[in-house]
C-alpha cells in the first residue's frame, strides 16, 4: 500500500499534506497535494511526530 492510500476519496475537495514517520519520529514518507498551503508541510510533519510520541496512529 502506498502513501496515496492515506488520503481517502472523501477528501477530494480538500488539499492535504500527509507525513509518515518511523518508530523514532524520522520522516519516511511525505505527500503533498497540489494547492496545499506551504505552511501545512511543517504542520503535517510535526503532527505525525507528536502522534508517534503518544503512540497514536
Amino acid at each position: 500500500m502506498g502513501i496515496e492510500a492515506c488520503v481517502p476519496r472523501s477528501y477530494d475537495s480538500l488539499t492535504l499534506d500527509v507525513a509518515v514517520v518511523d518508530a523514532v519520529g524520522h520522516l519516511i514518507a511525505f505527500i503533498r497535494q497540489d494547492g496545499a498551503l506551504m505552511g501545512s508541510i511543517d504542520l503535517a510533519i510535526n503532527k505525525a511526530v507528536t502522534a508517534r510520541m503518544f503512540d497514536g496512529p
